[in-house]
């Protein structure tokens, strides 16, 4: 009786555990590279973007 609950509640929490550890895992994995390019391409990207969005202007 009360082994089989905790047994279950266990199995819940891993289950919600693993799975938030695997989302935050892609968000980080997708934010890295947005970082990297701000803090050492910032200037770069930047006129890279404008460049993109106007290219009559060039």
């Amino acid at each position: 009786g009360a082994s089989g609950a905790t047994h279950f509640i266990r199995a819940t929490t891993n289950d919600y555990l693993y799975g938030a550890l695997f989302g935050v895992t892609i968000v980080v994995l997708l934010l890295i590279p947005q970082v990297k390019e701000r803090l050492f391409h910032a200037p770069v990207a930047s006129a890279q973007t404008q460049a993109a969005l106007r290219p009559s202007t060039v």
